[in-house]
């Protein structure tokens, strides 16, 4: 009993002294209610939650009001006003978080510091002011506070903190006073009533996303003195339609990303990149001034700029990232300098109206798809220079007739125009506007590239040596012509090479022919020449002709449908013109007239092959005039 009684005297004396502790604050009545005010440390710690307005006093049963406490409004939701007076020196974390009701805050000259969410959420405030030199405020500080249109702020802040303006969406104004050196990662966030901003001569520093979303901002300077631009800094400043940058600014990724009313950008002398996806997607960007001594074109730099039409790269480039200009649709010029060394993968991929592009001496490497669907490409100069290039560097490019790499090369060679390794033993491409209906891959070759034979349009027959052991993905990819292929060696050993790959070539439409099946001859030869008006035809006769008549036999009791093609070629192989004609014959026809469709200048010699209306048959039935 006597432990027991002891035991209780013990607890009786704790709670009074929890008691104690737990009253320790003053109340002090508002209207609506108590706030709650702590005499030994000077902080104003709490309020009941149904205040409406709290006038804060200087001091408190004598002692001189110096905080607002962390937490001290945390959600009181009825609160309407409130008067800081002057002699607080600090407003703490929270302080007056999600008071949903609170509309205008003025903070006197006395406050130093304001702590992190201080008045975030609340969302009926539409003004702030902010009249002391304060040293800090804290992250959040007035994050999601929907209505707040106009922020004061004094000299004496150095940094816009982290997200302190974060989604304010109708902040209008801030003006950010000369003594701020920094502006936080998402300081001004979602703020897309934002239309001017001056940034002060100060500033060294802009966070990522600091300004991404302001899609009102219209015009922007950075300043000579900001030395570094977080990723993503004007991400989605939609209306922003010109942009000044100082030369020596560092660390920008996707700083203008999305920004769709960009039209012009000038970079000053002394940069010396182009970050990674810097203008990625700014549609409607137009003009770019890049300065002497910028080095490298990051990744994606320009990706999707849809309005670029032309633009002039410094000498001093040397390499030009992945995608850098991709899907860049209106850009017909870009003169690429002669420093360059490097040019990325999918650099030019969907450049579409880009006509002309010559790669400069001293490109080491070309990346795999670079020109992918630049339909415009005729043709392509590979330089000495090249050790390599990437894989379907010219997929895609439809109106490629030629690839020519210089003999010099140790790493490439072309002959007629198709693209092959040093050695001979991979073909990489065939060009797709190559005008020939049918070709002879050589034997040398082992390899048949990636995309190789992709959208060649006039090749209907084509001849795979016996060596060929390995056939790339899509290599015949859209060869809409395509309609027999020629193997060298046995079905068995066809099936494993063709691949899983290459559903295109192993369709229905195709026939492939193995050297232990018996090719069929045709039913329709050519006996003699050709002829033109009424003799045989000579070279002299070939530019300009309108028609040709053409001796045949035709060993085919019942009629049968042919096709003859005419290829005419200059005196360095080159296709310049053509004949067709498809018709129906049977062995009682002795001759067929075939006009020329398409008009003949600088010919030399010519082709002719029979073939059935909608299969050719082996080369070996052509007959060659010189």
């Amino acid at each position: 009993m006597r432990n027991l009684a002891r035991i209780l005297s013990l607890s009786a004396i704790l709670t009074a002294l929890l008691c104690v502790t737990a009253y320790a604050d003053v109340s002090y009545p508002v209207i609506g209610g108590n706030i709650f005010f702590d005499k030994d440390s000077g902080t104003i710690t709490n309020c009941e939650s149904n205040v409406s307005r709290a006038v804060i006093p200087r001091e408190i049963e004598g002692v001189s009001v110096s905080a607002i406490g962390n937490s001290a409004f945390h959600s009181c939701a009825k609160l309407t006003n409130v008067v800081i007076p002057d002699g607080v020196r600090s407003i703490g974390h929270n302080a007056f978080y999600r008071c949903f009701a609170l509309t205008e805050v003025v903070v006197p000259e006395s406050v130093a510091s304001i702590g992190e969410n201080a008045f975030a959420y609340c969302r009926a405030m539409t003004d702030a002011e902010l009249r002391g030199a304060i040293g800090s405020i804290g992250n959040y500080a007035f994050a999601y506070c929907d209505a707040l249109r106009s922020v004061r702020i004094f000299d004496g802040l150095t940094s816009i903190s982290e997200g302190m303006f974060y989604n304010c969406a109708s902040l209008s104004s801030a003006a950010i006073p000369n003594s701020v050196t920094s502006i936080g990662a998402s300081a001004f966030f979602g703020c897309s009533a934002l239309a001017n901003l001056a940034i002060p001569n100060g500033l060294a520093s802009i966070g990522e996303q600091a300004f991404s979303g302001c899609s009102g901002l219209k015009k922007l300077a950075i300043p000579i003195s900001v030395q570094s631009i977080g990723n993503f800094a004007f991400s989605g400043c939609s209306a922003l339609s010109s942009v000044t940058i100082p030369g020596d600014v560092a660390l920008i990724r996707e700083a203008f990303d999305r920004c769709d009313a960009l039209t012009s950008v000038a970079i000053a002398e002394g940069s010396s990149s182009i970050r990674d996806e810097m203008f990625s997607d700014c549609v409607n960007l137009t003009g770019v001034v890049i300065p002497q001594g910028v080095v490298s074109i990051g990744d994606k730099a320009f990706f999707y700029c849809g309005g670029l039409t032309e633009i002039s790269l410094p000498d001093s480039v040397a390499s030009i990232g992945n995608q850098a200009f991709a899907y860049c649709d209106a850009l017909r010029s870009i003169t690429l300098p002669d420093r360059l060394a490097v040019l990325g993968d999918e650099a030019f991929a969907g450049c579409a109206q880009l006509a002309e592009l010559k790669i400069p001496e001293r490109v080491a490497s070309i990346g795999g798809r670079a020109f992918h669907n630049c339909a415009n490409l005729t043709e392509m100069a590979i330089p000495k220079s090249v050790a390599s290039i990437g894989e379907g560097a010219f997929f895609g490019c439809r109106n490629l007739e030629r690839i020519d790499a210089a003999k010099e090369n140790a790493n490439y060679v072309s002959a007629d125009g198709v693209l092959f390794n040093k050695s001979r033993t991979a073909l990489l491409c065939y060009p797709a506007k190559k005008p020939q209906t049918s070709y002879e891959i050589p034997a040398t070759v082992s390899s048949i590239g990636y995309v190789a034979f992709s959208h060649a349009d006039s090749l209907m027959s084509v001849s795979i040596p016996q060596g060929v052991s390995s056939i790339g993905m899509w290599a015949f990819l859209e060869c809409k012509a395509l309609r027999d292929v020629y193997y060298a060696d046995t079905k068995t050993k066809w099936e494993g090479i063709a691949g899983l790959d290459n559903s295109y070539l192993l369709s229905s439409g195709i026939a492939i022919h193995y050297k232990d099946e018996p090719l069929k001859l045709p039913e329709v030869r050519a006996t003699s020449a050709p002829l033109v008006n009424g003799r045989s035809v000579r070279t002299a006769d070939l530019n300009g002709l309108k028609e040709l008549t053409l001796p045949i036999e035709v060993s085919a009791e019942k009629p049968k449908q042919v096709s003859f093609i005419i290829s005419f070629y200059d005196a360095e192989g080159r296709f310049v013109g053509m004949g067709f004609l498809k018709r129906f014959v049977d062995k009682s026809l002795k001759s067929v007239t075939v006009p020329v469709t398409q008009a003949v200048s600088g010919a030399a010699s010519m082709k002719i092959i029979i073939c059935g209306a909608n299969a050719p048959i082996p080369p070996s039935n052509g007959y060659d005039i010189t």
